[in-house]
């Protein structure tokens, strides 16, 4: 079986998609003959659509999203084409996300696309994708319905993703699969390693995630000192960003963004996600939330916001709980505290969501579930 994995930019990077299009290309290449087929971005084309955006946010007051144009399709369409020919007996394409490399694209060779959102979920969701002019909005729509039926099947990362293409682009539910990512760590420990036990009268909270605003920043750093407030001894430890201001609190510790491409970094964060006992994540949107499959792999509940995709990662009441979009940091502190009291509410929950990385949440569950849909197909 030889697949053509379609990627813009290098798979092996792992800042690349969270890491995510690393995780896809490096467990499909253990299993099959894998040929990148990597797309390039054209320089001029990046120009004009930088320009196009400046226009649009400076005299027009509105938004334009560069990855849904329908000129950069047609240059990516045209470049997936092209290196298609020149290599021979590619039995399947495999494309992650960048729907816009399929759109123009003529060919017999069956498709497998896989995404975490369709362009009509993030449409007013996302915060790049508010305010979008109205060709934009038709352009995005015109490629992800593009994709989307010209994909023999379509992975999904979580049920809300798969239900937009069923609900909003009337794609057959015979297409649509979903399957949720798994961690994007290249080290995990087995389960017989891990404590699940609460180690002492601290707890110790862990803000995962690159964005501030979006994933609520705020409210993490709210939350712990609503705790402390409560002479709960809560801790916390933000990874991936920093707040945009200082930050003086003893009990508040700013590591920022680690890079999972060099190998001390992110020995480092699997440092600090193995010394932490909860991961509290008041993510405004989101996708999937890779955060959330990486705290299940070291036992790790999670709290968060009952948005976009996160149902299928964090189930209410069995490894976590997903707290209603108008709450704010009492509600935080409210469902922390709790856990912390019942210690034994605590390590079930902790071995709860290692039990949910091991039968859903890992790549190998994944490999086996996409290897299923492959022979479906050829």
């Amino acid at each position: 079986m030889k697949i053509a994995f379609i990627s813009v930019g290098d798979p092996v990077d792992k800042k690349i998609w969270s890491g995510t299009t690393n995780k896809i290309y490096t467990m499909l290449s253990e299993k099959y003959d894998v040929k990148l087929i990597n797309v390039h971005k054209s320089p001029l084309l990046e120009f004009l659509t930088k320009a196009l955006v400046y226009i649009s946010r400076n005299i027009l007051k509105k938004n334009y999203d560069r990855s849904h144009n329908l000129i950069i399709a047609k240059n990516y369409s045209n470049q997936v084409l092209k290196k298609i020919k020149k290599t021979s007996d590619i039995d399947l394409i495999f494309l992650t996300g960048n729907s816009q490399c399929i759109t123009y694209l003529k060919t017999k060779i069956p498709i497998i696309y896989l995404t975490d959102a369709t362009f009509a979920v993030m449409l007013n969701y996302y915060p790049s994708f508010e305010k979008l002019l109205k060709i934009n909005q038709m352009e995005g729509n015109k490629i992800e319905m593009s994709a989307l039926l010209k994909a023999s099947k379509i992975i999904f990362a979580s049920d809300w993703a798969k239900n937009s293409a069923l609900n909003d682009y009337s794609i057959s539910s015979s297409k649509c699969i979903t399957i949720p990512f798994g961690a994007n760590l290249s080290k995990v420990p087995e389960s017989d390693n891990i404590d699940f036990k609460k180690k002492d009268n601290e707890i110790n909270l862990l803000f995962l995630g690159v964005e501030w605003e979006r994933k609520g920043g705020e409210i993490a750093i709210a939350t712990v000192k609503e705790l402390r407030k409560r002479e709960v001894k809560a801790n916390l430890i933000i990874v991936g960003c920093s707040p945009p201001y200082e930050v003086n609190e003893f009990y508040i510790k700013v590591e920022g963004f680690l890079n999972k491409n060099i190998e001390k970094e992110e020995k480092k964060l699997i440092e600090i996600i193995s010394n932490s006992d909860i991961l509290i994540l008041p993510t405004k949107a989101e996708c999937a939330g890779i955060a959330f499959a990486e705290a299940c792999a070291y036992g790790l509940p999670s709290i968060t916001f009952d948005t976009g995709g996160i149902s299928n990662y964090v189930v209410n009441g069995y490894n976590g709980y997903r707290i209603n979009l108008k709450a704010r940091e009492v509600e935080f502190a409210n469902v922390i505290e709790e856990i912390f009291i019942d210690e034994k509410k605590l390590n079930l929950f902790r071995e709860n969501s290692r039990r949910l990385y091991e039968d859903k949440l890992n790549w190998h569950k994944w490999l086996l579930e996409v290897d299923d849909i492959i022979k479906t197909i050829h």
